[in-house]
Formats: structure tokens, C-alpha cells, sequence
């Protein structure tokens, strides 16, 4: 369940009132749920509000009036007009128990099921996120998963590999649409147009955009409707869609060469990389073309990346894993360069390139390593030790045990 916005306790007996509602129930109800502060019992008390639910579309609130001796219950949602229904709800108090679950008894069940299922999830995490560190020498020649880039895709960003430009160019914006630090949008008067983007059209143009990208085929109807319009019916889910991409199409029609086709029978987004210049297009033209890594293109790399991980302003459960996918290959890209780099001939550089790590993997094995051995080069011994010291603590809270290394075994390895 999930819990209203505001809820109201009774400071004399420390009872407290608030509204829940199912969390995957689009046409749901709020019920008045009423617990103690010192005990574990809840009890779900008289009727049903009628509730739509949609993430942040909807509110609900709770809140005491004690001059009319009522509970108020407040809940709005903003509906496909971008117009705002809203209901209020008066309840007495006290308020008549009618029981309906009381969960008392099963508390403690529920308490130790949700542990196992934490536990359990930890442990998938540390065996998929977990590196490997030999401390001599580092880890050398390390492959970048670019898979999912999709082959064809990777062959046509290694052919126009020679559009990227690495030299600023005199305007406000460099890019038209931003992913990094933040999703942003300019069009071709470089005006910024992001407000236009509601939260709906800009996560339906992600899943265009990163599917295009992920298979070089785009995403189909099925698709969109079964992440963006799951809990409405087929009609209105199809009228939504259609609605929706006439919607984007016109917004993207002001950033210039930028369309949205269904040619092949799923949608994807046509563009010329060269008219409309993206920060995630120069990114993967960077990791995924091997041979032509240097330190220009490293440098660029940092410039982007240092802003911020990729569309960290936004969290979808089905961008998880382009998010993940992407932010494991600049690591492994930035870190073979890193060891095949003389950090003595430029430590102020690996400083940089390890706080770029940082911000996709804030306990990066192999960044804390370098970052150390940067600072103790340039003499800064005791910022070299306090990097070491956050480190360990943030792997501490993480993994639940204490990093393998100490800080003088760090400095003492003369491998990079």
C-alpha cells in the first residue's frame, strides 16, 4: 500500500490516522488506516474513498479539524486535459471502527518475509555489481559490453565517427537535447523547451529514443502502451498513443532534421547527427569506437559525463537498465585509459577522470586507487587519506564489511 502525503496523530493517546492506497490500481480507493505510535497494530476503519491513482498525477491528504470534531480527506488528480479533479471527504470523530484487517499477529511475519527479501536483493546486487580487484598488478585489457547498442548501430557511429567535433563551439548551447546532468531540450532558435515536454511526452520520447538506439528498430505499439497505458482499456490506451506521438511530433518538428516514423512497423526517431547534436550520441561515439581512443576523446568524455550520470533528474523502472548498461561502459572506458595512462606525467588529469567515475560509482574500486596514488604523487598526502577513509566507509555501509586494502598497500603497489 501506499501512504497519503500529510496524516494527522492525536497527541494524547498518540494514535495516528492516515489514507492508503493500493500502489498498482489505477481506479483504486483510499481506506482510513488507524495505528498506535507505541505498538505495531494497525486497523483499517470504516468505508472506502473512491481513488485514482497515477504517480505523481495524484495526491491525497488527511487532515484534523478539531473545532467540527472531523477528519477531512482530500485527494486530486490530474486528468489527460491537464485539468484537476479533486474530491473532499468529511469522516467523524471518533471514528466508528468497523475493522476490516487487523495486523497485529501478522506484523512479525511480514516484518521477517520483507528481511529475507532485502537480504536477498543485497545479494543479487553485490554479485552483479562486485568487481574483482587484483592490487598487482591492476586489472588490464577490459572489454566494454556494448551488445545492447545493437551491431548495425555501432558500425554506423564508427562510420560517422569523424562528425564529432572536440572543439567548443561559440553559442550557449552546444547540444540540442541534453542527457546528461539532466534531460534538457533547446530548438534550433536555441530557445529552451524542456517545460513543454510534460512528464508524460518526455518519457515516451526516452523510449523511442533509447530503443532506436538499443536495437536500431525501434519500439512497437504493443510496447509503449504495455509501459505508458497499462491499467486503461485497449481503446483508450490506442487513443492516448495516438494523441500523445501527433503531440511529440510537433515539438520535435522545432528542434529542425528530427521525426518519428513507422516505416519499418515500430516507431523510432530519425535525425541527422550532424544538425542535431546530442551529448549521448558522442558518448557512445567515444566508447564504441576502440581505435581512435586518445586523450582528446577522453577529455570530452569527462567534459560530458562530469555534469552528471545519465538523465539523473529521472527514474523510470524500464531506463534502469540503459542507465546501468551505459554508465558500465564509460567506467570500463575511462578506466582502460586510466591504466594505460602515465599518471606521473599528469595527475591532475587522473584526479579529474576518477571524479568523473565517481558519479556513476561512488565506491569504485579501481578510481579510489588511482585517485590515491594521484594525490600522493602531487604531495597532497592527507587529502590522499581522506579519499581512502570515505571510501571505506561507503563501502562499509554498502557491502557490510571492511575493504580488503589498507591505504598503505594502495600506495605501495607501483603498478600505473
Amino acid at each position: 500500500m501506499i501512504v497519503a502525503n500529510k496524516m494527522w496523530i492525536n497527541p494524547n493517546n498518540r494514535d495516528y490516522f492516515s489514507l492508503v492506497s493500493d500502489k498498482i490500481k489505477y481506479e483504486g480507493c483510499l481506506k482510513l488506516l488507524k495505528g498506535n505510535l507505541d505498538n505495531n497494530a494497525t486497523t483499517i476503519l470504516g468505508d472506502s474513498i473512491p481513488f485514482k491513482f497515477l504517480d505523481i498525477k495524484s495526491v491525497a491528504n488527511l487532515y484534523y479539524m478539531p473545532n467540527q470534531l472531523k477528519l477531512v480527506a482530500y485527494n486530486s488528480y490530474l486528468n489527460d486535459e491537464n485539468k484537476t479533479e479533486f474530491s473532499i471527504h468529511s469522516i467523524d470523530y471518533p471514528v466508528i471502527k468497523i475493522p476490516v484487517k487487523t495486523t497485529k499477529s501478522n506484523n512479525y511475519w511480514y516484518l521477517v518475509i520483507a528481511g529475507f527479501a532485502i537480504i536477498g536483493l543485497i545479494v543479487l546486487y553485490l554479485v552483479k555489481r562486485k568487481k574483482i580487484i587484483h592490487l598487482v598488478p591492476l586489472i588490464k585489457d577490459k572489454k566494454v559490453a556494448v551488445s545492447d547498442l545493437g551491431r548495425k548501430e555501432i558500425e554506423k557511429i564508427e562510420d560517422e565517427e569523424k562528425d564529432i567535433d572536440f572543439k567548443p563551439i561559440e553559442r550557449e548551447y552546444k547540444y540540442q537535447i541534453i542527457f546528461f546532468g539532466g534531460f534538457q531540450v533547446i530548438n534550433k532558435k536555441q530557445e529552451d523547451i524542456t517545460g513543454k515536454f510534460s512528464p508524460l511526452l518526455k518519457e515516451l520520447f526516452l523510449l523511442i529514443w533509447m530503443y532506436t538506439f538499443k536495437n536500431n528498430k525501434g519500439i512497437s505499439s504493443a510496447k509503449l502502451i504495455e509501459i505508458l497505458w497499462y491499467d486503461k482499456p485497449t481503446r483508450s490506451a490506442q487513443n492516448n498513443r495516438s494523441v500523445n506521438i501527433t503531440k511529440l511530433k510537433n515539438l520535435l518538428n522545432e528542434l529542425g532534421d528530427c521525426k518519428i516514423d513507422k516505416e519499418t512497423g515500430y516507431w523510432k526517431i530519425n535525425h541527422s547527427y550532424k544538425d542535431i547534436k546530442t551529448d549521448y550520441y558522442e558518448v557512445l561515439q567515444i566508447t564504441t569506437n576502440k581505435k581512435n581512443i586518445d586523450r582528446d576523446r577522453i577529455d570530452h568524455l569527462i567534459k560530458i559525463t562530469e555534469k552528471g550520470p545519465f538523465l539523473s533528474n529521472l527514474n523510470h523502472e524500464w531506463l534502469d537498465s540503459f542507465k546501468q548498461d551505459l554508465a558500465d561502459t564509460i567506467i570500463e572506458t575511462l578506466i582502460n585509459f586510466a591504466e594505460n595512462f602515465d599518471l606521473k606525467s599528469d595527475p591532475d588529469f587522473i584526479l579529474h577522470l576518477c571524479d568523473c567515475i565517481f558519479n556513476f560509482d561512488s565506491i569504485n574500486e579501481e578510481a579510489v586507487f588511482f585517485k590515491c596514488k594521484a594525490y600522493n604523487f602531487k604531495g597532497n598526502h592527507s587529502l590522499a587519506e581522506s579519499t581512502f577513509k570515505k571510501f571505506q566507509k561507503e563501502y562499509k555501509l554498502l557491502y557490510d564489511q571492511e575493504f580488503e586494502y589498507s591505504f598503505q598497500e594502495i600506495l605501495l603497489n607501483k603498478n600505473n
